[in-house]
């Protein structure tokens, strides 16, 4: 009753979009409302408008779902390149701007939890660049953002900081305790198989 008395007060076009994004399919009395008619005229004579109507509510629906097609589709490609803005393109760690802003994020709830933030460098990063070639150098930067996103899952955020250099952030523990998960990771990074060592502090 409602919608027969709002199409009444619309035009087909209108009428017609209610429908579509209702999902509804009109009545004999929303269409004759739709068309200021008689209540009780018999819809027999009148296919014209039926026809016009149903047409003109599937085409809506079919706009529709072309449009929430083409949103979602956006989305996706606005989500990639919100990834690819923030992810570092050779170890696929966050970039040093997006670690930079996740750790602001974290000391925002400091007193309430204990951080620490330490840097890992590679140590003679370049002899073995020089020596072994750039392809080896970018293994074995790859090997260590591997080794320290399996390490601190759950446990924290590691970022490529920008050459050989590696931000961690550690959540929940003090900074005597990040020392224990800080030397692991310096072990585990060493123990890639590059003779590679590492610094943290």
């Amino acid at each position: 009753v409602v919608v027969g008395v709002s199409c009444a007060r619309m035009s087909v076009g209108a009428c017609a979009l209610t429908y579509a994004i209702m999902g509804w399919t009109p009545g004999r009395e929303d269409i004759a409302c739709a068309y200021g008619l008689p209540l009780g005229l018999p819809l027999v004579i009148s296919p014209p408008i039926v026809y016009q109507l149903l047409r003109l509510v599937g085409l809506l629906q079919r706009r529709q779902s072309e449009l929430e097609t083409e949103i979602g589709r956006r989305r996706k490609v606005e989500s990639k390149l919100a990834i690819l803005a923030t992810t570092d393109d050779l170890t696929q760690l966050i970039n040093r701007r997006a670690f930079f802003a996740q750790a602001a994020e974290i000391a925002k709830m400091a007193p309430l939890t204990a951080s620490t933030v330490a840097v890992l460098d590679l140590d003679g990063f370049k002899a073995i660049n020089d020596s072994l070639g750039h392809q080896v150098g970018d293994e074995l930067l790859r090997k260590t953002g591997n080794a320290l996103r399996a390490f601190l899952e759950g446990e924290g955020i590691a970022g490529r900081l920008g050459g050989d250099e590696f931000g961690i952030l550690v959540e929940g523990k003090t900074p005597d305790n990040a020392m224990i998960v800080f030397t692991l990771l310096r072990q585990a990074v060493e123990s890639l198989g590059f003779n590679a060592t590492a610094s943290i502090g």
